[in-house]
């Protein structure tokens, strides 16, 4: 059973891929997976040494002195 509405969209695609071809375009196959995003950089961690940090407890007990 055919449907009118995905008939009539292939129909108009066809054409839209002929007209493309005919103007001299050109399809390309492209790898399943592939994306046009770049790839993000990995996290590194930073090179300089970090302060050490206090335990949690030290630090809300200094607040609320405060």
């Amino acid at each position: 059973m055919s449907n009118p509405l995905i008939d009539k969209s292939r129909s108009v695609l066809e054409l839209q891929v002929e007209s493309f071809l005919t103007n001299g375009g050109e399809i390309q196959q492209i790898p399943t997976g592939t994306t046009g995003m770049k790839p993000k950089e990995s996290w590194k961690k930073s090179a300089a040494k970090s302060q050490p940090q206090s335990p949690l407890p030290a630090v809300a007990t200094a607040e609320a002195d405060e």
